[in-house]
């Protein structure tokens, strides 16, 4: 494998050995490259072994720098390789829902884990083999966002509709063990995935990451919708097994603190969700504060 490099920033170390847009480069130190991870992560160092195919043939240098930081080579993408794609077919797929004529871009659906240690996308690791989980262990590329759903091996082959989705259950601590912080999502599906299967989704998980003494926070409440979709916090509470915290009504304050990167008890230090949210705060010390609705 190789990246291909689109330009050589000016001045740059890179510069200096003679590098230039065309060139590919093949490894580091022996560590073949396949993206812009490999690249940062292998030449974040004050000294290393280059190995690139230039214009006149394979040539190698050794490396030496007094500070450690950006190389200098700049690629076509910020992946330095092309997305990885989605290889499911979801009963729940968003994606698949959209409607016709929307620009392009919307109904690509990737499944990479670079764009999860990136940007947080959500992975179901169904197209990760050995070799990806192992670098993610030795490079830390943590936290690691994973869609779930399921840890019934058979239930999650038939929610992703792909026969390595129960297999891939395997990396989950794989991961852990390595250290690497998991951050795991479940969409519901009324029927398939809640109830019993739910309790033990959310068992083998809390055990995986030895979490003890579990309690449930409902998140972006909205009392009108409440009725229209026939749930209640007791429902939610039943499904999930798990005692209830607290609840957190739905409030434009929190997206609007997020946008001005503020705190929210600094932004609406009197919103409905600064008061649930201080009413938490005050349960996890041991004070009784009545929850709305119960």
């Amino acid at each position: 494998m190789a990246i291909r490099i689109e330009r050589v920033e000016e001045g740059s170390e890179a510069a200096v050995l003679g590098l230039a847009g065309g060139d590919e480069l093949l490894s580091v130190d022996g560590n073949e490259l396949n993206d812009t991870l490999d690249y940062d992560f292998y030449t974040d160092s004050k000294s290393f072994h280059l190995k690139a195919r230039v214009a006149d043939g394979i040539r190698e240098w050794d490396v030496r720098r007094e500070e450690r930081g950006p190389f200098g080579c700049d690629f076509s993408t910020y992946l330095g390789d092309q997305k990885h794609s989605c290889s499911n077919h979801c009963m729940f797929c968003f994606i698949d829902q959209l409607p016709p004529g929307m620009r392009e871009s919307l109904y690509f659906k990737d499944d990479d884990e670079r764009l999860s240690f990136l940007f947080g996308n959500y992975i179901t690791m169904t197209n990760m083999q050995d070799h990806e989980i192992d670098r993610i262990i030795k490079m830390h590329i943590s936290p690691i966002n994973i869609s779930v759903h399921t840890t019934n091996p058979q239930l999650r082959v038939r929610m992703l509709a792909n026969k390595r989705g129960g297999e891939v259950l395997k990396y989950l601590p794989r991961l852990v063990e390595g250290g690497i912080a998991v951050n795991c999502q479940l969409v519901l599906c009324r029927g398939i995935n809640d109830g019993e299967e739910l309790r033990r989704t959310l068992g083998d998980l809390l055990e995986l990451m030895g979490k003890k003494n579990i309690r449930l926070i409902v998140n972006r409440v909205d009392k009108s919708m409440l009725g229209t979709v026939c749930l209640t916090i007791d429902d939610v509470m039943d499904t999930a097994g798990l005692p209830l915290l607290g609840i957190v009504l739905e409030d434009c304050h929190v997206t609007l603190a997020a946008a001005f990167g503020l705190p929210l008890l600094k932004y609406a230090s009197r919103c409905e969700a600064t008061r649930d949210f201080r009413r938490i705060a005050a349960r996890l010390q041991g004070y009784h504060k009545p929850i709305p609705w119960r």
